[in-house]
C-alpha cells in the first residue's frame, strides 16, 4: 500500500478496479470466440501501401485499386483527410462504387501535390466531392476544375449528417444485400469510428451509409430510409444510436439489425465476422485475403475501401504498437483461412507510424495460429488520457498477476516507474489480461466510475512503456514485448446523450468521458411550460440521472410544468443539457443537448448478456459474474410475477446452448445444475447470494441485472457461447410495454 493509502481509501478502488476491468468482459455476441478450435492459413502474403503522408498512402492505394480493375478510371472521389471532418468522408464508399473511382485525401485549403500526379497521370476527367467548403474548400475545388477541365460534383451539407444524405440522394436507391432487400448502413458523425471498417461492404454492395446526428436520427434521414431502403445496418452501440432511434426506423416499415463491439477494433472484427459468414449481405467475400489499417485516426480506412470493396477482403482495425485481442482473434478464424492454397493476402493500409513494424509480426503469427510453438511475444497495448489519475495495459493473453503488479515491468519517461507514486492492480486471481495504474492519491468518489484527486494527473507527453520481457504468460514460455503509448492532448468535447423513456420519471444523461466536478441544469419543456433540476456531478462521474417531480396540484404558470393525467413524462416534451457545464479533465466543455422524448409502443427486449472470464477460487471452485442488460429501463426488481416487477423466473440461461434452459436466474435448477447464486467478496453489493438482482448503482439504467455464478464444474457456468432465454411479460417498460419471449 502506497504512502497516504489508508484501508479506507482502498476497499472504493477495489470495487472501482472491478468495475475498470469490465473492458476484459467477453460479449457474448462477439463473431470470433475466443477459445474456440480455429483452422488457419498456411502462409501470409504480406503488402504494405503507404506513402509519407496520409494523403500519399491514399494515392499508394489508389494506384493499387487502379491495377485491380480491368478497365482505366475517369473520375476520382476527394474528401478531406483531416480527422475533424473524418464522419463526412465515411459515406464515399458507395460513392465510389457507383463511380467505379478511388477515394483521395486532401486538407481543406489545398490539393496534395501527389493526388495532383495521380489525376494527371491517369488522365482523370472528373472529380465528387464529399464535404462542404470548410472540408474541402473552394480553392481545392478550383483546381480539381483546371486539372479535369470540368467542375467537381460536390455533395456537401451543413455537416456530415447531411453530406451522407447527400451522397444517399445521389446514389438515388439503396443496393440490395442478400436476403435483406435494399439496404443502407447507419453510423454517428460523432465518431468516425464504428464506420470505419464497413467501407469494403459499402463499396461492394453500393450500400449507402447515412449519419445520426448526436446519436438521434433526422426526419430527413428518416424519410430517405422510408422511401429508398428496406433494411438498415445500425453500425455501433445503443450509446451511439439510440435504441429508441433503432424504432424509429421499425416504426417506419423498416427491419433493422446492430453490428457493434465494445470497441472499434471489436466492432470491425463483428463487421469482419458478418461478411464472412452464412447470413453475409454480399456473398463475394470469401476469406482469400483482409485488410489492416489503424484504428487510431480514419483517414487510411477510408481511402481502402474502394480496393478491398475490388477484392471482397473485410478490414480489420489494430492499435499502432500492439495487435487488439479481437484483432489477433478474427485474423485466427476459420473464416478468413487464405485462398485455396492456403496463402492469405494481408494489405496493410499505412506507413510504421500507423501500423508498426511488429504488427505484421503479430498478424502473420494471429492467421496462422502459429503463437504458441514460435514463442511470439504477448502484445501490450497501453491507455491513457490527459488530465486521469490511472492509466490501463492490456494484454493479448492472460498473463502472471504477480508479474503485472510488479513496478519494475514498466516505465514512465524512461525511468523506472517510481513504486511510491503508484499502485498497480492486476485483479484478484494468479492471472490476469489486464493491468490498472493507480497514481499516487487516487481514489473514487461512491459515484465516480474512475480514479480522480492524484497528486501529478497524466499529462501530454508523458511516455508510459511496458518493459519487454519483464511479464510473463499465465501458462508456456511466452512473454510480453515492448510497448510505450506518447500521451496526445484531448482535444475533444465530450458526447452527451440523453434517455428519457415517457411513463417514467427519471431523464438519464451520460458522458462518453469522464467529468469535472460541476453543476449543470437539466430543463424539461412542454409547451411553453419549463421545469429545470440541477445536477452535481464530482470529478470523475460519466454520467448522473435526474427526476422531475410531478406534484399533484401544479400550477399551470408559464415557468410551470402543468400537471396532467398520468403525471410522468409525456411523448413530445424536450430534455434539455446546458451546455459549457460539463468539462473533461482537458478542459475542454460539453456542447448543449436536447432530446425529444417519443411514443414508445415498443417492448422491452434483452440487449446483451456478459459474462466474465472464469476465475479460479482457493477452494478450486469457479466463478463467473454476469451482467443482464435490457435496451431500456424496465419497472422494477421483484423477485416474482407481482404487478409490474422484473420476473426473474422467466429469465431462464441455456449455458451450453442446446436449446433447453439449465436454469432460472431466480435461483430455481441452479442446485440441480452444479451451480450456486453467490455474493461477490468485496465487489459489488448489489451482487447477492441466492439469485441474480437489479444493479442500483447509478451508472446502471433500471432493471440492469447482476449476479455471481460459482461452480466446481467450469463447464456448467455460462461463457460467450451461452443463450439467454426471455420469457413474456418477465419485464414492462415505463411505457407499460410488456416483454414478448425472445
Amino acid at each position: 500500500m502506497g504512502p497516504g493509502m489508508t484501508p479506507a481509501a482502498l476497499r472504493p478502488r477495489r470495487a472501482l478496479t472491478a468495475a475498470l476491468l469490465c473492458a476484459g468482459l467477453v460479449a457474448a455476441s462477439l463473431p470470433f470466440a475466443p477459445g474456440v478450435a480455429l483452422a488457419a492459413a498456411d502462409d501470409v502474403d504480406i503488402e504494405r501501401l503507404a506513402g509519407p503522408t496520409r494523403y500519399a498512402t491514399a494515392v499508394e492505394i489508389a494506384e493499387r485499386y487502379a491495377d485491380e480493375l480491368d478497365t482505366g478510371i475517369s473520375t476520382a472521389i476527394v474528401v478531406s483527410g483531416d480527422d475533424a471532418h473524418a464522419a463526412c468522408a465515411l459515406p464515399a464508399a458507395a460513392v465510389a462504387a457507383e463511380r467505379r473511382a478511388p477515394i483521395l485525401l486532401t486538407p481543406a485549403g489545398k490539393l496534395p501535390a501527389a493526388a495532383e500526379r495521380f489525376i494527371d497521370d491517369h488522365g482523370i476527367g472528373h472529380a465528387v466531392i464529399l464535404g462542404g467548403t470548410a472540408a474541402v474548400s473552394t480553392a481545392v475545388a478550383d483546381r480539381l476544375q483546371r486539372l479535369t477541365g470540368r467542375a467537381p460534383l460536390r455533395l456537401g451539407g451543413a455537416d456530415c449528417a447531411e453530406v451522407a444524405l447527400a451522397a444517399a440522394r445521389h446514389l438515388d436507391s439503396a443496393g440490395v444485400a442478400a436476403g435483406r432487400g435494399r439496404t443502407a448502413l447507419l453510423a454517428t458523425d460523432v465518431s468516425p469510428a464504428d464506420g470505419l471498417a464497413v467501407g469494403p461492404l459499402a463499396y461492394r454492395g453500393r450500400l449507402p451509409l447515412l449519419l445520426a446526428h448526436d446519436g438521434e436520427i433526422e426526419a430527413p434521414v428518416i424519410d430517405y430510409l422510408a422511401g429508398h431502403a428496406d433494411h438498415v445496418i445500425i453500425l455501433g452501440g445503443t450509446a451511439a444510436i439510440s435504441e429508441a432511434a433503432a424504432r424509429q426506423i421499425r416504426e417506419r416499415g423498416l427491419s433493422a439489425e446492430r453490428w457493434h463491439g465494445v470497441d472499434r477494433y471489436a466492432t470491425a472484427a463483428r463487421i469482419a465476422g458478418e461478411l464472412l459468414g452464412d447470413g453475409s449481405p454480399v456473398r463475394c467475400f470469401d476469406g482469400d485475403g483482409v485488410g489492416l489499417a489503424t484504428g487510431f485516426a480514419a483517414a487510411d480506412a477510408v481511402a481502402s475501401a474502394p480496393l478491398l470493396g475490388e477484392r471482397c477482403d473485410p478490414l480489420l482495425l489494430t492499435e499502432p504498437s500492439a495487435l487488439p485481442t479481437t484483432t489477433e482473434t478474427a485474423l485466427g478464424a476459420d473464416s478468413i483461412a487464405g485462398d485455396a492454397t492456403g496463402v492469405l493476402r494481408l494489405t496493410i493500409f499505412g506507413g510504421n507510424a500507423a501500423v508498426g513494424p511488429p504488427i505484421e509480426r503479430w498478424a502473420k503469427l494471429a492467421a496462422t495460429n502459429a503463437e504458441v510453438v514460435s514463442g511470439s511475444p504477448i502484445a501490450a497495448l497501453i491507455n491513457a488520457v490527459e488530465g486521469a489519475c490511472h492509466w490501463t495495459v492490456t494484454f493479448s493473453a492472460p498473463v502472471r498477476t504477480v508479474d503485472v503488479e510488479d513496478v519494475g515491468s514498466y516505465t514512465f519517461g524512461q525511468k523506472p516507474l517510481p513504486a511510491h507514486l503508484v499502485e498497480i492492480d492486476g485483479g484478484g486471481a494468479s492471472a490476469t489480461t489486464q493491468a490498472i495504474v493507480l497514481l499516487q492519491g487516487a481514489s473514487a468518489y461512491s459515484s465516480a466510475e474512475v480514479p480522480t484527486g492524484c497528486v501529478m494527473p497524466v499529462a501530454v507527453r508523458d511516455r508510459l512503456s511496458v518493459n519487454e520481457g519483464a511479464i510473463r504468460a499465465a501458462a508456456g514460455s511466452r512473454t510480453v514485448g515492448a510497448a510505450e503509448l506518447i500521451v496526445q492532448a484531448d482535444t475533444d468535447r465530450p458526447r452527451i446523450t440523453v434517455f428519457a423513456p415517457p411513463g417514467g420519471h427519471t431523464v438519464w444523461v451520460r458522458s462518453n468521458e469522464p467529468v469535472t466536478a460541476g453543476r449543470v441544469n437539466v430543463t424539461l419543456t412542454r409547451g411553453r411550460a419549463r421545469k429545470t433540476q440541477t445536477a452535481t456531478t464530482k470529478r470523475g462521474d460519466t454520467g448522473f440521472s435526474v427526476t422531475f417531480s410531478f406534484p399533484e396540484h401544479d400550477s399551470y404558470v408559464s415557468t410551470e410544468l402543468p400537471f396532467t393525467e398520468p403525471p410522468w413524462l409525456h411523448a413530445a416534451d424536450k430534455i434539455t443539457v446546458a451546455g459549457g457545464k460539463l468539462r473533461d479533465w482537458a478542459g475542454n466543455a460539453n456542447l448543449t443537448a436536447t432530446h425529444t422524448v417519443r411514443t414508445d409502443t415498443t417492448p422491452p427486449r434483452v440487449s446483451g448478456i456478459v459474462a466474465s472470464e472464469p476465475v479460479a477460487d482457493s477452494d478450486g471452485t469457479f466463478a463467473v459474474d454476469i451482467v443482464v442488460r435490457w435496451d431500456e429501463p424496465v419497472r422494477g426488481c421483484g423477485l416474482g410475477p407481482t404487478g409490474d416487477e422484473i420476473d426473474l423466473s422467466k429469465i431462464r440461461l441455456d449455458v451450453d446452448s442446446d436449446g433447453f434452459a439449465d436454469f432460472s436466474l431466480d435461483g430455481h435448477g441452479a442446485s440441480a445444475a452444479g451451480v450456486a447464486f453467490t455474493a461477490a467478496p468485496g465487489g459489488s453489493e448489489w451482487t447477492v447470494a441466492g439469485s441474480a438482482a437489479c444493479d442500483h448503482s447509478w451508472q446502471e439504467s433500471d432493471g440492469t441485472l447482476v449476479a455471481r455464478l460459482a461452480s466446481s464444474t467450469l463447464a456448467a457456468l455460462p461463457s460467450s457461447s451461452s443463450t439467454l432465454i426471455v420469457g413474456a411479460g418477465a419485464a414492462h417498460d415505463f411505457a407499460g410495454n410488456p416483454a414478448v419471449a425472445h
